[in-house]
This record gives C-alpha cells, sequence and structure tokens, in this order.
C-alpha cells in the first residue's frame, strides 16, 4: 500500500489537480491483492456513497473488484457478520470476533491479517464473492447494523504515456445508482511499484471525459508544483525516465475517502484485477456462476431462529435446496426459494420448525440448479445447554482465603463468572483455571458451549471468616504454632460477682500477614485487625518472642482507644519495636477493657518473621 508522504497533500477541481505542502500522514492498511493507494486530499470535497447507513464512529472500506470489506471502528473481541447483499438477498458472509489492526477495530475481510495465522472472519466463508456495483455491504456488530451500497469504481485502460511524457491512466467513476462521481471527490489515486527499489507515486490530475462517469487521471511528468510524476517515494533515487517506466508496471489504485482520519465510507479499485481470494484464503474460492453460498447461521443452536440458505445462479433457472442430517429415522427437508431477484440472487427459508425436526449434530444443506446437483455447505446443530456450573471447594464457610475451580462438565465449554452480583455475559472474566476468592464474595457464573448455548446461571457464595474469638492458650504451643480455641467453645470471663457484668473480649483478632519478611517488618511494623465490642474502651497491645527454652520475651508494650465498636486496625510501627522484629516466631496478644485497670479476655495471634 502506498503511503502518503508526510507534508503532502493534494486541492482538486474539476478542471486538474494541484500539490500543495501541508501535513499529513496515512494509515497502513486496506488493500489484499494488487496495489492500494493512497492520496491525502484534504482540501478536497469527501465524496460519500449516497445510499448508506453508518453510524458514528465507525467506518466501511470497499475493494470491490478485489473482493475486499474492511469494517471499523467496532468494540474489541465483539462477535460481527460481514455480509454482502444482492436483491435483498445475502449471497456472501464473513463471521468472526472483532481483532485489533492497523486501521483500528472490526474485520478485514479478505485481506492478509497483520501478523500471525488466519483468523475467522479474515476470509469469506465458503466461497469469496464478486462483488458487483449496487451489492450492498451489510456490517453486524455492537448491537446494530451498518450498511453501504457499492459504488461502481473502475480502472478501464491500463496506464499509457502520452504525447507530454505523462503516465495516464482511464476508467469509470459513478455512485450505485449510476450518478458520476466529482472528479475533485476522487482522491485516492496512487501507484506503487514495490520491487526493488520501491516507488510510489500519487495521482496529480484527473479530467472528465464524458457525461457518465468516465475519468482520465495522470501522473504528470512536469506538474506544476511538486514532485515529477506525484512520486512520494524512490528508494532508489531513480531518474525520469526511469521513474515513468516504473509507473507503466506498478501497480494502481482511485477511489475516495482513503485518508488519514478514513470518513464513514471508503471505496476504491485495484487495478485491473478481479475478484479472487486473498492468498491466506484457499478454503474460499470464487463462487461459481451457480452456486449455494452462505447459511445465516454460522451453527445452529437454542437461540437459533430460520435457517435461511443463499446464493446465486442464472436468472430463471430452477433452483431446489434439501436439508439432511444423515439420520434415517428423520427425512430430509426439501424447500424451493420463494423469493429470486432478477440478478439471480435468491435465498431459500429453513424454519426453525423444520430445524427441530432434524437431528443434532452435522446437517448437510444441499442445492439443485435446474435439476443438475449443485455444491453443498454443512452446518453444525446442537441444541443442548450446557450443565450447571459446580465449584471446587464447594460454597461454603471458610476460615481463609480459597482457590476456587468452576466447571461445568464439558471441559470444552467457555465458563465465565462475576463477583459483582451480576449475570455473566460475552465480555465477563473467563475462568481459565482456578482463581482466589480471598474475602467473602457471591460468584456468578455460566457456561457457554462451541455451539454458542449458554446454561443457567450459579450462584455461588463463599463466606471467608476467622473465628469470632481467636486464642492463644498459653503453656499450650505446638511447635511455632498456638493452639486455636474458636469461639464457639471459647470461655467468656466474668467480672467481679459484685457488678455480674460480662468482661470486654474481642469477637476476632490477627495479624496480617502471619508470615512477614524481615526487612518489611523493620520498614514498616507490624498490621493486626481486631474486631471489638460496645464494652472496649482502651486495647492493650503486647508483642512476644518466643524464645528456644518455650518461654517468651516481652518485646513491646502499647495502648490503643478504638472510638467505636466494630472492625479497627492497628498498625505497630514504633521504631524501637521495628529494631526488635528479627527472624523467628512471635506471639502477639490485644486485651480489651473498661479502662486499663479493668481488663477483659485476652486474645493472641501467632507470627513469624522471615529472611524472605
Amino acid at each position: 500500500m502506498v503511503r502518503a508522504p508526510n507534508g503532502l497533500t493534494i486541492t482538486a477541481s474539476e478542471e486538474g489537480f494541484t500539490v500543495v505542502t501541508v501535513n499529513a500522514g496515512m494509515p497502513r492498511r486496506a488493500c489484499a491483492v494488487g496495489a492500494c493507494g493512497l492520496a491525502a486530499l484534504a482540501a478536497a470535497p469527501a465524496a460519500q456513497a449516497q445510499t448508506s447507513n453508518i453510524r458514528p464512529g465507525k467506518n466501511i472500506t470497499v475493494f470491490a473488484n478485489v473482493s475486499v470489506v474492511g469494517a471499523f471502528g467496532y468494540f474489541s473481541d465483539s462477535p460481527m457478520r460481514v455480509e454482502i447483499v444482492r436483491d435483498g438477498h445475502a449471497i456472501a458472509s464473513a463471521s468472526g470476533t472483532s481483532l485489533t489492526g492497523a486501521e483500528g477495530i472490526g474485520l478485514n475481510v479478505n485481506h492478509a491479517p497483520d501478523a500471525g495465522a488466519v483468523q475467522p472472519g479474515d476470509c469469506w466463508s465458503n466461497n469469496t464473492p464478486r462483488i458487483l456495483p449496487g451489492d450492498q455491504v451489510r456490517v453486524t456488530g455492537d448491537g446494530g447494523v451498518d450498511t453501504v451500497d457499492v459504488d461502481d469504481i473502475r480502472i478501464t485502460v491500463a496506464p499509457y504515456v502520452d504525447g507530454d511524457d505523462n503516465v495516464v491512466f482511464e476508467g469509470v467513476a459513478r455512485y450505485s445508482d449510476g450518478a458520476p462521481i466529482p472528479v475533485s471527490a476522487l482522491d485516492s489515486g496512487a501507484a506503487r511499484a514495490d520491487d526493488d527499489p520501491r516507488v510510489h507515486a500519487l495521482v496529480t490530475k484527473v479530467e472528465r471525459i464524458d457525461d457518465v462517469g468516465g475519468y482520465r487521471a495522470y501522473f504528470e511528468r512536469a506538474p506544476a508544483t511538486g514532485d515529477p510524476y506525484g512520486v512520494s517515494r524512490n528508494d532508489g533515487d531513480l531518474g525520469l525516465d526511469a521513474l515513468r517506466d516504473r509507473l507503466l508496471v506498478g501497480d494502481l489504485t482511485m477511489g475516495y475517502g482513503h485518508l488519514e482520519i478514513p470518513p464513514p465510507v471508503v471505496q476504491l479499485t485495484e487495478g485491473l484485477a478481479t475478484s479472487a481470494p486473498a492468498e491466506d484464503c484457499p478454503n474460499s474460492p470464487l463462487a461459481p456462476d451457480d452456486a449455494l453460498t452462505t447459511l445465516s447461521d454460522d451453527v445452529v443452536n437454542i437461540a437459533s431462529g430460520d435457517l435461511v440458505a443463499g446464493g446465486v445462479s442464472a436468472p430463471g433457472k430452477n433452483v431446489s435446496i434439501t436439508v439432511d442430517d444423515g439420520d434415517a429415522a428423520t427425512g430430509p427437508v426439501v424447500i424451493d426459494p420463494t423469493d429470486k431477484g432478477v440478478s439471480g440472487a435468491w435465498s431459500a427459508t429453513v424454519t426453525r420448525d423444520q430445524v427441530e425436526s432434524l437431528s443434532d449434530g452435522t446437517l448437510v444443506v444441499s442445492a439443485s440448479f435446474g435439476g443438475s446437483p449443485g455444491n453443498s455447505l454443512s452446518i453444525d446443530k446442537d441444541t443442548v445447554a450446557p450443565g450447571e456450573i459446580t465449584a471446587n471447594p464447594v460454597p461454603a464457610t471458610y476460615p481463609d482465603a480459597q482457590s476456587v475451580t468452576l466447571d461445568s462438565g464439558d471441559s470444552s465449554d467457555i465458563i465465565r463468572f462475576t463477583r459483582n452480583g451480576w449475570a455473566p455475559g460475552p465480555r465477563s472474566q473467563v475462568a481459565n483455571g482456578p482463581f482466589v476468592v480471598p474475602s467473602t464474595t457471591t460468584i456468578t457464573a455460566r457456561a457457554w458451549d462451541t455451539a454458542g448455548n449458554t446454561g443457567p446461571v450459579g450462584t455461588l457464595k463463599y463466606t471467608i471468616a476467622k473465628p469470632n474469638i481467636t486464642q492463644i492458650i498459653e503453656d499450650e504451643f505446638d511447635g511455632d504454632s498456638p493452639r486455636l480455641v474458636p469461639a464457639a467453645v471459647a470461655p467468656v470471663a466474668l467480672g467481679s460477682s459484685t457488678t455480674g457484668r460480662r468482661k470486654p473480649y474481642l469477637r476476632s483478632f490477627a495479624v496480617t500477614p502471619p508470615r512477614v519478611k524481615r526487612r518489611v517488618a523493620s520498614k514498616s511494623g507490624l498490621r493486626l485487625v481486631m474486631r471489638v465490642d460496645a464494652d472496649a474502651e482502651v486495647v492493650r497491645i503486647r508483642v512476644w518472642r518466643k524464645l528456644r527454652n518455650g518461654r517468651r520475651l516481652l518485646v513491646a508494650t502499647g495502648w490503643r482507644s478504638p472510638s467505636r465498636a466494630g472492625l479497627y486496625r492497628v498498625r505497630l510501627s514504633d521504631p524501637t519495636l521495628r529494631r526488635k522484629l528479627r527472624i523467628g516466631s512471635y506471639v502477639v496478644d490485644a486485651t480489651p477493657g473498661a479502662n486499663r485497670r479493668d481488663l477483659g479476655t485476652v486474645s493472641r495471634y501467632g507470627l513469624k518473621i522471615v529472611k524472605r
């Protein structure tokens, strides 16, 4: 593809083009076979297809003569479908997930991918169409449909040299309704010779040669302004005669809209080339004159409606469609197209009830033309929804974070889930493997199978809660780990018999994390989290280091005054304490009280300071 050089723009009038210097740059990709030209004609009035309906922010690019259609400006990783519609019947289609390319996000059909393997939507399904003037390009995506009618833009006379030593070619440029496209709008005429050395050039003048859309385009040897022959790239530093000879054998483009910021519609032609599959699309041969070319669905699933088969044939030729599941217990469905266009395009509808009468599996859709067998297409039918979502471990209450794995019973299913209570959709997070549930969470999940069926929504609630009272019974250590007494069996201490009131206690208590790196502890200290009740006005906090002989050494003592009942977070960051936190095992105890003399029940938590 030709790149317009920075600093080049061409202004235009009905009489011709003039090269002026401004600042412009071109995108890279939009052609598949042959050449593809760009000319930054910012001052020229942009042509627009006379029949189009394209939503803001989206673009449809058409290279009709080489069967290339690009649709850009769509959401990433979203389903899209590009169709060629003739006389109201879809005669070609391509479906895939939108991809990010040089021109934006969308599909670029029958065009070699930017990089990597061919993806669904890079090639036409089944057959590559011959796109004709007046056909409609229909793009379905982002919850809507965008359409444009194909214009008649052609190069009809190969490049030649005129008496002034200019390189000239001729063609036709008409809108879809036959009205001539103004030559001032034909802003994308160019030539490219990519053999070493590379030469790229931009058309310097276009003139009208008749009243039915004929034009003549010039690469002038000596334009009024600008580079000779409109050359924007001359890798070999070739002289004028060599440049002229290179342009004569170069690839040509003509059309409109191929600008740095493309308008909603771009339509061009590429040289004298004709419809053909791209080099990377050998499985999409050119459609024959009589052919079943497209099916309205890529797969028949639970959500599918009627199945519409479409194709082309000679006008007036009888067409019959048969759908067979290969099951002897069910008879094939035979239908005739109910509507056939004057051009020979046709469609035949297999109703949903007729589809339901066939067994799940591979359906073979065959066509016959004038009583003679034609081609056939296959489509999978799968009307079984994925199973319910199960989880390991099962939803329950756990004292610690859990690593959760989801399963639908079929490893080929895609499971998506949310953590916010909303039902998962096609763009929700995929459960590719185990994921962590660190705190109390409700997981909502469902599965999609390869046919696009969705399973039931499953709700999985995990409660992550430490024991209400975490106590350490002194003198009963098991190695470095204290014995934990959960709240259900923890004794509740009472105050003096004269008052009979309950002593304050902590409903939960922990050091986070229970293993702390030495460098982190010396820099930031320790973090504590506790849940205090309404009777606690103060909390005494002590840090003990465990010695080898089983005794403990008091490292630090401090007091805190919670402002209210409930969750209370504390950071112990006193410089003296941080210096004393060496590698080893520790116990932190916290004792709430009505005041510093009237303390309640002690809660303790063990931790380790580690090297790394």
